[in-house]
């Protein structure tokens, strides 16, 4: 067996990590229930919305016990007018509708914590950004009593978001954060465990970001190959990889117990834990601030 750093993977080698991640997952713990919840601002709210500019939105993961935020935006136009209450406001009023009545998000110094601070949320981890002035925030709420807005009838619930307003609310929010950081998040290789014949037995994937941070994709092993160390071997062979590029701290949010003790085992701490989110599982975010 070798444990080997790989640059620039192939496109199947690394579509089968996450894959077999996926699986491994499903088999341990089940499919997840969970739904697709949005609400949207359009400049003109009797159009087609598909014909029409999104001004505003939020979109987030509805699953067990837990709602999460994935993303909320304004336009500058509709900032500091109570929009932004209202769009949190529906979202989180259809997850006490469906039996959730817990939240958490992730945000950033430059995006809106203070704001969410202000609507209950309470920051359950901190992360610094690896050389920049910019922090991270895990932030959560419970329970989500209704916040004192008007009667909502120009935001309406969907539930799924239709693609195309979910990826023009997305270019939105990639605009906004691009004003104040380059993200430049990029592949950042793979490593491998393989075979004698150069079978696949394990891997660990991730992105660059911000230039010298790390956010860890997936992490698999085959069930034979577990617990004999070559989970930590993995995770050492990528950092040393990382390091050796430049990259000075990794992250990652992951949802299996025995994997999340591999990565504390080598120096990553919680940052927060979200029983019962997906469904079934537990997630946990992880950092290492300093790799070494």
């Amino acid at each position: 067996m070798e444990i080997r750093f790989e640059a620039e993977p192939t496109k199947a080698d690394f579509s089968f990590i996450h894959q077999q991640s996926a699986a491994s997952l499903t088999a341990k713990y089940g499919e997840p229930a969970s739904e697709q919840l949005g609400a949207f601002i359009y400049s003109d709210p009797i159009a087609n919305s598909e014909n029409q500019m999104i001004l505003g939105g939020i979109e987030g993961q509805l699953s067990g016990s837990w709602l999460y935020i994935d993303t909320l935006w304004l336009d500058e136009s509709l900032r500091g007018k109570g929009y932004g209450v209202r769009l949190m406001n529906v979202i989180e009023q259809a997850a006490v509708q469906r039996g959730v009545q817990k939240a958490f998000l992730g945000t950033a110094t430059f995006q809106a914590p203070a704001f969410y601070k202000k609507l209950g949320y309470q920051v359950v981890g901190e992360m610094p950004m690896a050389t920049t002035a910019y922090h991270q925030f895990l932030m959560a709420r419970q329970p989500l009593t209704p916040y004192d807005v008007p009667a909502e009838t120009e935001i309406q619930l969907a539930a799924p978001p239709s693609e195309g307003d979910l990826d023009r609310l997305g270019e939105h929010l990639r605009d906004y954060n691009n004003r104040y950081i380059a993200l430049n998040q990029s592949l950042f290789g793979a490593a491998f465990l393989k075979d004698e014949s150069g079978k696949i037995c394990g891997g660990i994937t991730g992105y660059r970001v911000f230039e010298s941070a790390l956010f860890l994709g997936a992490i698999w092993m085959d069930e034979p190959m577990r617990g004999q160390g070559y989970e930590t071997g993995l995770i050492t062979t990528y950092e040393q990889a990382a390091m050796q590029n430049g990259i000075l701290s990794a992250a990652i949010s992951i949802a299996d117990d025995d994997l999340a003790g591999c990565f504390e085992a080598v120096g990553y701490q919680v940052l927060g834990v979200f029983p019962d989110f997906p469904a079934g599982r537990t997630s946990r975010y992880l950092i290492k601030q300093k790799l070494a």
